[in-house]
C-alpha cells in the first residue's frame, strides 16, 4: 500500500512539473532581441521576409516615406509588452494591411488596405487603426486576404540575424 501512495505522489509531482513547464513557456514573448530580419511563414508555403522595428525610434518610423513594398516583405513591430497600439499612416505613401499579434504570434486583428493619408489630410484626418497587440505587422495591401491569413490564425515567424533577404 506505501507503493502505491508513493507512486501517486510521484506521478503528481511528474504532472505537476509539465503542467508548470508549458505554463511558463506559453507565456513567453519570442526573444527576437539579437536578430534584425525574421522570415514569416504561410501554410501555402509562401515567404515573407520581415525587417524588425524594435525601439521607439523604429517604431515611429516604420515604412513612412516608403515608395514601394514587394509583396514578399513587410516589417513587424516587435513591442515589450502586450498593450492597445495606435498605427497611422502619416507619410506613408503605400497602402498596407496592418495585423495585430498576441504575444503567441495568434492574429488578434487584421485591417485590410489601409490607404495612405490625401496630401491636404489634416494630422486628425489621417487613417489609423488601433487593437491591443504584442507584435505589429505590416504587409503590402491584400497580402493578408491573398494569402489567406486571417484572425485567430498562429503565424509561424522565426528571427535571423543578419542580411534581411
Amino acid at each position: 500500500m506505501k507503493i502505491t501512495k508513493l507512486k501517486i505522489i510521484y506521478f503528481s509531482l511528474f504532472i505537476l512539473f509539465f503542467v508548470s513547464l508549458f505554463f511558463f513557456n506559453s507565456n513567453k514573448k519570442i526573444d527576437f532581441s539579437h536578430s534584425e530580419c525574421a522570415m514569416l511563414k504561410t501554410d501555402s508555403g509562401f515567404k515573407i521576409s520581415l525587417e524588425l522595428a524594435k525601439t521607439p525610434h523604429e517604431h515611429a518610423f516604420g515604412l513612412m516615406f516608403r515608395k514601394d513594398l514587394p509583396e514578399d516583405r513587410g516589417m513587424l513591430f516587435v513591442f515589450k509588452d502586450d498593450e492597445y497600439r495606435t498605427f497611422w499612416m502619416k507619410n506613408t505613401f503605400i497602402p498596407l494591411d496592418i495585423v495585430f499579434l498576441d504575444k503567441k504570434l495568434k492574429i488578434r486583428k487584421i485591417f485590410h488596405s489601409v490607404e495612405p493619408p490625401q496630401k491636404n489630410d489634416d494630422d486628425l484626418s489621417i487613417p489609423r487603426v488601433s487593437s491591443k497587440a504584442a507584435y505589429v505587422l505590416e504587409l503590402k495591401a491584400d497580402t493578408a486576404s491573398k494569402y489567406k491569413l486571417t484572425e485567430g490564425l498562429k503565424l509561424s515567424i522565426s528571427s535571423y540575424s543578419k542580411g534581411c533577404k
